[in-house]
């Protein structure tokens, strides 16, 4: 089976509230995924926020995980390639 999550690609950001990232990645090798934030908030959680409509009222999101297991992966992996750019830096 294809990996679930590959081709990560992390652009850091500073000064925007608490977003702290854009991201970028490819899932199971057959869609990419553009446009995602991560958030660091002051309690230090972190989370992963997925592209809204900005036509919609109710500001509905293009794409999100509908399962716990997924949704957790890609916050692991994501913010491990953040935390990986950011040392790097």
């Amino acid at each position: 089976m294809a990996s679930t999550i590959s081709n990560i690609r992390v652009l850091p950001i500073s000064g925007r509230d608490n977003c702290v990232a854009i991201v970028s990645f490819t899932l199971f090798d057959s869609l990419n995924l553009t446009g995602i934030k991560l958030f660091r908030m002051s309690n230090d959680q972190k989370y992963v926020i997925y592209p809204t409509n900005p036509g919609s009222k109710s500001k509905v999101r293009y794409v999100y995980p509908v399962s716990e297991k997924l949704r957790q992966t890609i916050l692991t992996e994501v913010w491990k390639a953040y935390e990986q750019t950011v040392s790097n830096a």
